[in-house]
């Protein structure tokens, strides 16, 4: 068993200097002159953590490194911003593979879920902020046959000034 996570997001950052906003935007891989931003695309790898074997007929809980796969999301609050906001929309894919050198990955299922939040700067220590907001909602885990497709990888951006 193994999966994999497509992701859409929209992260700011407001810069101490100006007190301009800054945006996250994607690109496809080789073409950094045009934008994704409406589309799902991959959250960093594929498949998303370690594949796991799984017994014929047994259930098991996806583990990778000691931990239950899940997710953490947010953007770095750093030293030169004043605010960060951001909103996820996630869809994670639990795939297997079924033994034998012709075998092709399948999904399994699907779980959708979402998280935002926001954070300001609080004083002039670099790490005094303060949460504005926060929300996360996670759907059931649902039975889906649909292969998973996208255009992008998350890990391909750049900020730049709205």
């Amino acid at each position: 068993m193994a999966g994999l996570q497509l992701i859409q997001i929209t992260a700011r950052k407001r810069m101490r200097a100006d007190g301009k906003w800054w945006r996250r935007v994607v690109h496809k891989e080789g073409d950094d002159t045009k934008p994704i931003e409406t589309n799902l695309y991959l959250d960093d790898s594929a498949p998303y953590a370690a594949e796991m074997p799984l017994p014929g007929g047994g259930t098991e809980t996806w583990v990778y490194n000691g931990e239950k796969v899940g997710d953490s999301p947010g953007i770095p609050a750093e030293h030169d911003n004043s605010e960060v906001e951001f909103d996820i929309t996630a869809q994670m894919y639990f795939t297997y593979k079924p033994a034998g050198a012709k075998s092709i990955w399948v999904t399994l299922g699907r779980v959708d879920w979402i998280a935002s939040g926001q954070a300001v700067r609080s004083g002039v220590m670099l790490d005094a902020w303060q949460l504005k907001s926060s929300f996360r909602h996670t759907d059931a885990l649902r039975p889906l046959r649909d292969l998973p497709e996208w255009e992008a990888n998350s890990d391909i951006y750049e900020w730049i000034k709205e």
